[in-house]
């Protein structure tokens, strides 16, 4: 069956993490094509060459706050929902005001979730 939702993982730590793996595996029963990026630019790069449902980014990469950033860009140039996921809480204001979603990482199940209901897939 083909993959109904295209996501981006934006993290610069996600190999050293072993995000890959696990959002692999809660995701794989979901029909999720998943891409992932390492840095603001590559993320660029990605969504210029490809189309994305859903963008999954942290906000603390490469700089202090850049994810902030990333994201403002991917929602005016590309209209695209981003969540966002953080080991750090002290950006969930900053976050939440300019209308973007924030989990922390610790919880990725319930952002997992979160994109599961932004996709109208299940809960």
């Amino acid at each position: 069956m083909e993959k109904q939702t295209r996501l981006l993982v934006v993290d610069d730590e996600w190999e050293k993490m072993g995000l890959k793996c696990l959002i692999d595996s809660m995701l794989e029963d979901d029909f999720y094509d998943i891409d992932y990026a390492n840095s603001a630019a590559q993320a660029k790069r990605r969504l210029g060459a490809q189309e994305y449902s859903i963008v999954l980014s942290d906000i603390d990469m490469e700089k202090r706050g850049i994810g902030i950033s990333l994201a403002e860009h991917i929602r005016d140039t590309y209209g695209i929902p981003v969540v966002f996921h953080s080991g750090n809480d002290e950006h969930r204001a900053a976050v939440e005001e300019r209308g973007f979603e924030f989990y922390d990482k610790k919880d990725l199940c319930s952002t997992i979730e979160r994109l599961k209901e932004l996709k109208g897939g299940k809960k």
